[in-house]
Order: C-alpha cells, then sequence, then structure tokens
C-alpha cells in the first residue's frame, strides 16, 4: 500500500501540537524543581524562625485532574437526584477537597462549577431549570459518555 502523505496543515498543527507539549514537559520540570528548591529554604528557615511566625508562605495552587472533577459532578448529580445550585455544588467540592469554606474558596468553585456547567450544558449532558426560587438550578437531562 502507498502511503498518503498529510496535508501541510495537519503535518504542521501536529509539529506546533509536538512543540507545545515538549515546552509544557519544560516548564512542569522546572516547576518541581523550584517548588523544591523553595521547600528546602522554607526548611532552613525554620531552625531559624519561629514556627508561630507566618512568612506567607507560598503554597502552590492545588491542580485538579479533569477527570477527577467530571467523576465529582456525576456523583453529585446522581446522589442528588435532584436540581442543584451551584452553590450547593461548590459547597459539596468544597467539603470533597477538605477545603475551608470561605467566601474567596466558595467562589472560586462557585466559578469552576460554572464553567463545567457551562460546557457539559454545550454537550446536551446538563441544563439550567427555572426554579421559583432566584437561584439557577441545573440537572443532569443525559448522561456522560464513556461513564
Amino acid at each position: 500500500m502507498k502511503k498518503i502523505a498529510q496535508p501541510l496543515t495537519v503535518s504542521g498543527l501536529l509539529k506546533k501540537r509536538g512543540e507545545i507539549t515538549r515546552f509544557l514537559t519544560r516548564l512542569d520540570s522546572e516547576r518541581h524543581s523550584v517548588l523544591e528548591s523553595l521547600a528546602r529554604l522554607d526548611a532552613t528557615l525554620d531552625l531559624f524562625i519561629s514556627p508561630h511566625i507566618d512568612l506567607g508562605r507560598y503554597k502552590p495552587p492545588e491542580l485538579v485532574n479533569q477527570a477527577e472533577f467530571k467523576s465529582f459532578i456525576v456523583a453529585l448529580f446522581r446522589q442528588a437526584g435532584r436540581p442543584i445550585s451551584l452553590t450547593e455544588a461548590g459547597e459539596a467540592w468544597l467539603i470533597h477537597r477538605g477545603l475551608e469554606r470561605n467566601r474567596i474558596n466558595l467562589g472560586r468553585a462557585r466559578c469552576r462549577m460554572h464553567r463545567y456547567f457551562m460546557r457539559f450544558a454545550e454537550y446536551g449532558i446538563l441544563e439550567m431549570v427555572k426554579d421559583r426560587t432566584p437561584l439557577v438550578m441545573w440537572e443532569m437531562v443525559n448522561e456522560f459518555p464513556h461513564d
């Protein structure tokens, strides 16, 4: 069989994707190295400074796997068996992750839920439900594919 050449556009996109993937790998490696250096520096500072003094330590943002987040949303809707508000979903996420329930964390969780709920609404999985309350409620109308 004769091998069919890919159009220049596709091969160019594949090449660009490879470049970006390699760049991300380098960034991950550098981030890991910097965080290790920071942890060693903090450990050294702990030898000389009282642990009760807050140095405003850098806490790297917690990365959440998209698959974990999707699984959480599916389980939340299945367990509830009813429409859910963004606030309710955000609070459940904070409890699930063991995070402190404060205005900032809840706002971030609600924002993230909103992005995912809107994306899932585009796929016809979730939809907004008009309710008598002023809250916007969301309902799972179709199952997630490949779940």
